[in-house]
């Protein structure tokens, strides 16, 4: 299972099924637009081999004002 997963606050809401493992993965055109506020983005990378990679990131918005 070549995927990667984006969660935002605990769900899931995106994930790619692009094979892995080069420097040219790309998530193209996914855009999440989450209220105000502080979020928890989590993205998953399963790997060819079986491994997983996970990193966590904490995003804050604080209004969509142009």
């Amino acid at each position: 299972a070549n995927t990667i997963e984006v969660w935002i606050d605990g769900t899931k809401y995106g994930e790619s099924h692009d094979p892995l493992g080069t420097t040219n993965v790309k998530i193209l055109n996914s855009f999440f637009y989450v209220p105000v506020g502080t979020h928890k983005i989590t993205i998953f990378a399963h790997m060819p081999d079986g491994t997983k990679i996970t990193k966590h990131r904490t995003v804050t918005v604080v209004n969509y004002a142009p």
